[in-house]
């Protein structure tokens, strides 16, 4: 349950995101500079990222807390471009390391064959990833294991029930020491086999790739300038939005994210202005549904959700319920851009995600850095 609020509530960050890029368009049309990736057939390029999740969890009295630190060299191959700018690749896995708080190796390879542990992905020229499929690690008591699942949208597909997993996995590791266990060799590390797994309470599934900071590496359309800036509200989620450098060979752009629980559940507002303060937004979500000419926020009938007369006692409750069940987040984040070359630079920050519902209480402190190497 925690990790499937955890995951509501960054998918939730990735459609406010997604929103705000949408909307800078409607309005930024004449500032100095655009951003696009220019992604090339046949070329590589190469990232190092490192993510540190302090996680606390608290059940029936007891607390445990515990930090685990994922190191990951990989690249990303473009195999083909279509004529939008869209790219179709892979991302595979060079090196990778997981330790946890008392420096214990979960798991570590070095010098995998390249491409023999790879997501396949669609990335487009603004840099919105869809990952078709996913490389993870599931800690157990008796095996740590690096699966691979397909994707559903941007979220992976295990087939777990009632604590049994089946999962194809890459390799298996010795949970004391890290090592690669018995019928596993880095050289055919490449091939995956169907494990049967039991999950426990204090199971974790760590990303070995940085999926969800990679989402944040999306471009805005439009011109911008230094200072350029927007809000959008989503529900209970409101992200800034700031151009802090803009230059020829550096684009540093700003989010920043946190929930207000006392907000409507639905309810959706942008406002922003460029840096010389001659253009100006602000619109709700029913200026943006007619703006559009589509329901940009999916199905619902606004008037309820505003709070109308069409609101049920019903309604409410399950509201509320809503809000309690969902994660309280914090984001603070840089990403760099070179636009000369249109290609990234690098992404830093941190990601704090709270969760207190039906007696347990989770909080995840995550901290990235990701840059480009090559």
């Amino acid at each position: 349950l925690v990790r499937l609020l955890t995951s509501t509530g960054k998918n939730k960050i990735m459609r406010t995101i997604l929103l705000l890029l949408v909307a800078i368009s409607t309005w930024n049309k004449s500032h100095a500079l655009e951003l696009n990736y220019t992604w090339k057939v046949g070329e590589t390029q190469y990232f190092s990222a490192k993510v540190t999740d302090d996680v606390s969890t608290s059940m029936m009295g007891m607390t445990m807390k515990d930090q685990f630190t994922t190191t990951t060299d990989f690249g990303l191959h473009i195999q083909s471009v279509n004529e939008n700018g869209t790219a179709k690749g892979i991302l595979f896995i060079l090196n990778f390391n997981v330790v946890d708080s008392k420096n214990t190796v979960l798991a570590s390879l070095k010098d995998i064959p390249n491409e023999a542990i790879h997501s396949d992905v669609e990335v487009d020229k603004k840099g919105n990833f869809t990952f078709l499929n996913k490389v993870y690690m599931i800690t157990t008591g008796n095996t740590n294991v690096l699966a691979y699942g397909n994707a559903d949208g941007n979220s992976v597909s295990t087939g777990a029930q009632a604590g049994n997993m089946k999962v194809d996995a890459y390799a298996e590791f010795d949970p004391k020491t890290g090592k690669l266990k018995t019928g596993y060799t880095v050289k055919e590390i490449g091939n995956t086999k169907t494990v049967n797994i039991q999950v426990k309470e204090d199971s974790q599934t760590i990303d070995i790739l940085p999926y969800d900071f990679l989402q944040f590496l999306a471009l805005p359309d439009g011109h911008l300038k230094q200072g350029d800036h927007l809000t959008v509200q989503s529900g209970m989620y409101k992200t800034n939005f700031q151009v802090k450098t803009i230059l020829p060979k550096l684009a540093v752009i700003e989010i920043t994210m946190n929930t207000d629980k006392s907000a409507d559940l639905h309810s959706a507002k942008v406002q922003g202005g460029s840096a010389d303060g001659t253009t100006a937004i602000d619109m709700d979500a029913m200026d943006m549904n007619s703006f559009f000419g589509e329901d940009m926020f999916g199905e619902m009938d606004l008037d309820a959700a505003m709070g109308g007369s069409d609101m049920t006692q019903e309604d409410q409750a399950a509201m509320n319920m809503s809000k309690a069940m969902a994660p309280d987040m914090t984001v603070n984040l840089q990403a760099s851009f070179n636009p000369a070359f249109g290609q990234f630079e690098m992404v830093a920050g941190n990601v704090r995600t709270k969760v207190n519902t039906m007696g347990l209480k989770m909080e995840v402190n995550s901290v990235l850095e990701m840059r480009r190497v090559q």
